[in-house]
């Protein structure tokens, strides 16, 4: 066998073990938060992550009766991915933990989806709470809360974390509110959009 033959048998092989990672079965158990939308449950990993599987391929019959702190037991197949379809889905009387056993330093119980709030300064759901902007580059979405008198917006971010901005006035009818990390977030009219650097990175239109 000479050096071509053995790099295409190298290459096969890798792609081979590419394609069954690829479909490999994944069954795990998770915290229920609750359906963002008929379509969409989100849950928490014991690691403490807020994950988003599409289920509109489950009998709807399966959540009827869902509440906070069930657990859900999903198959998926493959590296995990914002919204991605489950095959399948039993759901258990919760909790995965003790109810109030996770409660943060501000009282507020992860398992039950709760986190704080700087701009409201309370414990929320953010995916209940929050004005849902899409990620432009199609990959996830962040959650938009504004304080009580809209001087702070909050994001809450699935990879950057939680960013906190405070409003300045723009001539006209614009709004803006900024950090010191370069964050920004503007709002014309019905069109919200959120970016660092001045590179737009989420953004929705409301009035669509």
């Amino acid at each position: 066998m000479n050096v071509r033959e053995k790099s295409l048998v190298v290459w096969c092989l890798s792609a081979i073990l590419l394609m069954a990672a690829c479909n490999r079965e994944h069954r795990s158990c998770y915290s229920v938060y609750g359906m963002s939308s008929p379509d969409e449950l989100v849950v928490l990993s014991t690691e403490g992550d807020t994950l988003f599987f599409d289920v509109s391929g489950i009998d709807g019959g399966v959540f009827a009766a869902l509440i906070p702190g069930d657990i859900a037991e999903i198959v998926y197949h493959g590296a995990y991915r914002h919204g991605m379809p489950v095959s399948e889905v039993e759901i258990s009387s919760g909790p995965l933990q003790p109810v109030g056993s996770d409660r943060d330093e501000h009282g507020c119980i992860g398992s039950a989806g709760y986190v704080w709030s700087e701009a409201r300064q309370t414990c929320i759901r953010p995916f209940e709470e929050g004005i849902e902007l899409p990620a432009i580059s199609g990959e996830g979405r962040a959650f938009l809360v504004l304080g009580r008198d809209s001087l702070f917006a909050e994001l809450f971010t699935p990879t950057e974390g939680t960013i906190l901005l405070t409003r300045h006035s723009l001539p006209g009818n614009g709004e803006v509110w900024e950090n010191s990390d370069r964050w920004t977030l503007r709002r014309t009219g019905d069109l919200w959009e959120a970016g660092l650097n001045g590179e737009p990175r989420y953004c929705i239109n409301k009035n669509r």
